[in-house]
Formats: structure tokens, sequence, C-alpha cells
């Protein structure tokens, strides 16, 4: 019974709104300072790294909405998800980094 209750709270522990904003500016930062536009890409895991472990989950959950909205582009590989910025949208993702603060 405990175990299912846990189970539960994962799954309804979503990030707010300004956390998630945080989250994203984070996501399309990190994959605009590494050039990850297209065919280059990195890990999924590498987008969330030096934020605190407790956000990490929060993050991976945004950049799942990202893949889902077509902001970002999945290249599955041997060792899981791998992920770069769509660039037809590159011009939207500059937009978004220009007016939004970290």
């Amino acid at each position: 019974m405990v175990q299912r209750i846990l189970d539960l709270r994962k799954v309804l522990i979503l990030p707010t709104n300004e956390e998630s904003r945080k989250y994203r500016f984070k996501i399309f930062w990190y994959l605009y300072n590494h050039h990850c536009w297209g065919k280059r890409h990195t890990p999924l895991e590498n987008v969330v790294k030096g934020l605190p472990s407790h956000a990490h989950g929060g993050c991976l959950r945004v950049a799942e909405e990202l893949i889902k909205e077509g902001w970002l582009i999945v290249k599955p590989t041997s060792h899981g998800k791998d992920v770069s910025l769509n660039p037809h949208r590159s011009r939207e993702v500059e937009e978004f980094l220009k007016t939004t603060s970290p």
C-alpha cells in the first residue's frame, strides 16, 4: 500500500508554469550553446546536467513535452534518446532565449 502511494506521488508531481519555463530555458540554452541543431545531437541525460538532482525529473518531463510539441528532434541510439533543436524553429528558439531570463 505504501509503495503504491509513493508511485502515485511520483506521477502526480509536475513542474509549475514557472518551473516549466525555467526548465525550457535551461534545455534550449544548453542545446543552443552546444550547437545541437538538426543532425548534431546529445544524450537527453546531458541536458539535465548542472541542475540539482531533485529537478532532473521535472526537466525530463518538460523535455518530453518539447518533443511532442516539435521543438526538439529525437534520435534513437543504442544508449537511449539523443535530442537536438529543430532547425525549422530556430527563430522561435532564439526569440525565446532573448525574451526569457533564467
